[in-house]
């Protein structure tokens, strides 16, 4: 998975823009350096929200959808890659 492809995607399914996305993408990744679980979680969490949009400075709705538009479609494509995870 390629991060301009992931970023193009997201920036497009939550009709937000690429810089914006850019920004919440980059934060989420420094966020999962800290908190080493919280990639594995099954949903986007109020303090992993609430740590992005502070980070960013950004809209807490527009990190909430990019957020939640990031870990899906990073879900579904390994699970389209990896067939055990399923």
């Amino acid at each position: 998975m390629k991060y301009m492809d992931v970023l193009d995607k997201v920036s497009q399914q939550s009709n937000q823009s690429t810089a914006t996305c850019e920004k919440v993408i980059d934060a989420y990744q420094k966020y999962c350096e800290v908190e080493i679980k919280r990639p594995f979680k099954e949903e986007v969490d109020e303090p992993m929200i609430d740590w992005i949009t502070a980070s960013t400075k950004e809209k807490r709705d527009d990190v909430t959808v990019i957020l939640q538009t990031l870990v899906k479609e990073v879900r579904a494509t390994i699970k389209n890659h990896i067939p055990f995870v399923k």
